[in-house]
C-alpha cells in the first residue's frame, strides 16, 4: 500500500510567489503597525527580504502557532471636520 499525501490547497503553506503577489498589493503612505515597519519596507526590499518572510510565514504555517505580538492592533479615531 503507498502511502497517501495530501496536497490540498489549504493545507499547504503559501509559496513564494503567493507571499511576493501579497507583499506587492499592500498599500504605500499607510501607517507603520506597532512593529512600526512601513509597507513600503516589504515592497521595495528585493527577492531577498520576501525569501526571508516566506520561511517566516512557512514556520509558523508548519508549527501552526501565531506569535502573540501579531494579535495586537492600533486603533486611533480620527474625526473628520465638517467645511
Amino acid at each position: 500500500m503507498q502511502d497517501y499525501k495530501d496536497t490540498n490547497e489549504e493545507d499547504s503553506a503559501p509559496t513564494v510567489e503567493e507571499v511576493e503577489m501579497a507583499v506587492q498589493k499592500l498599500k504605500n503612505y499607510k501607517a507603520p503597525g506597532t512593529d512600526n515597519i512601513p509597507a513600503e519596507l516589504f515592497k521595495y526590499g528585493g527577492s531577498e527580504l520576501v525569501k526571508h518572510l516566506h520561511n517566516i510565514i512557512k514556520d509558523i504555517w508548519q508549527k501552526k502557532y501565531l506569535p502573540t505580538e501579531w494579535n495586537a492592533s492600533i486603533i486611533a479615531p480620527y474625526i473628520k471636520r465638517e467645511i
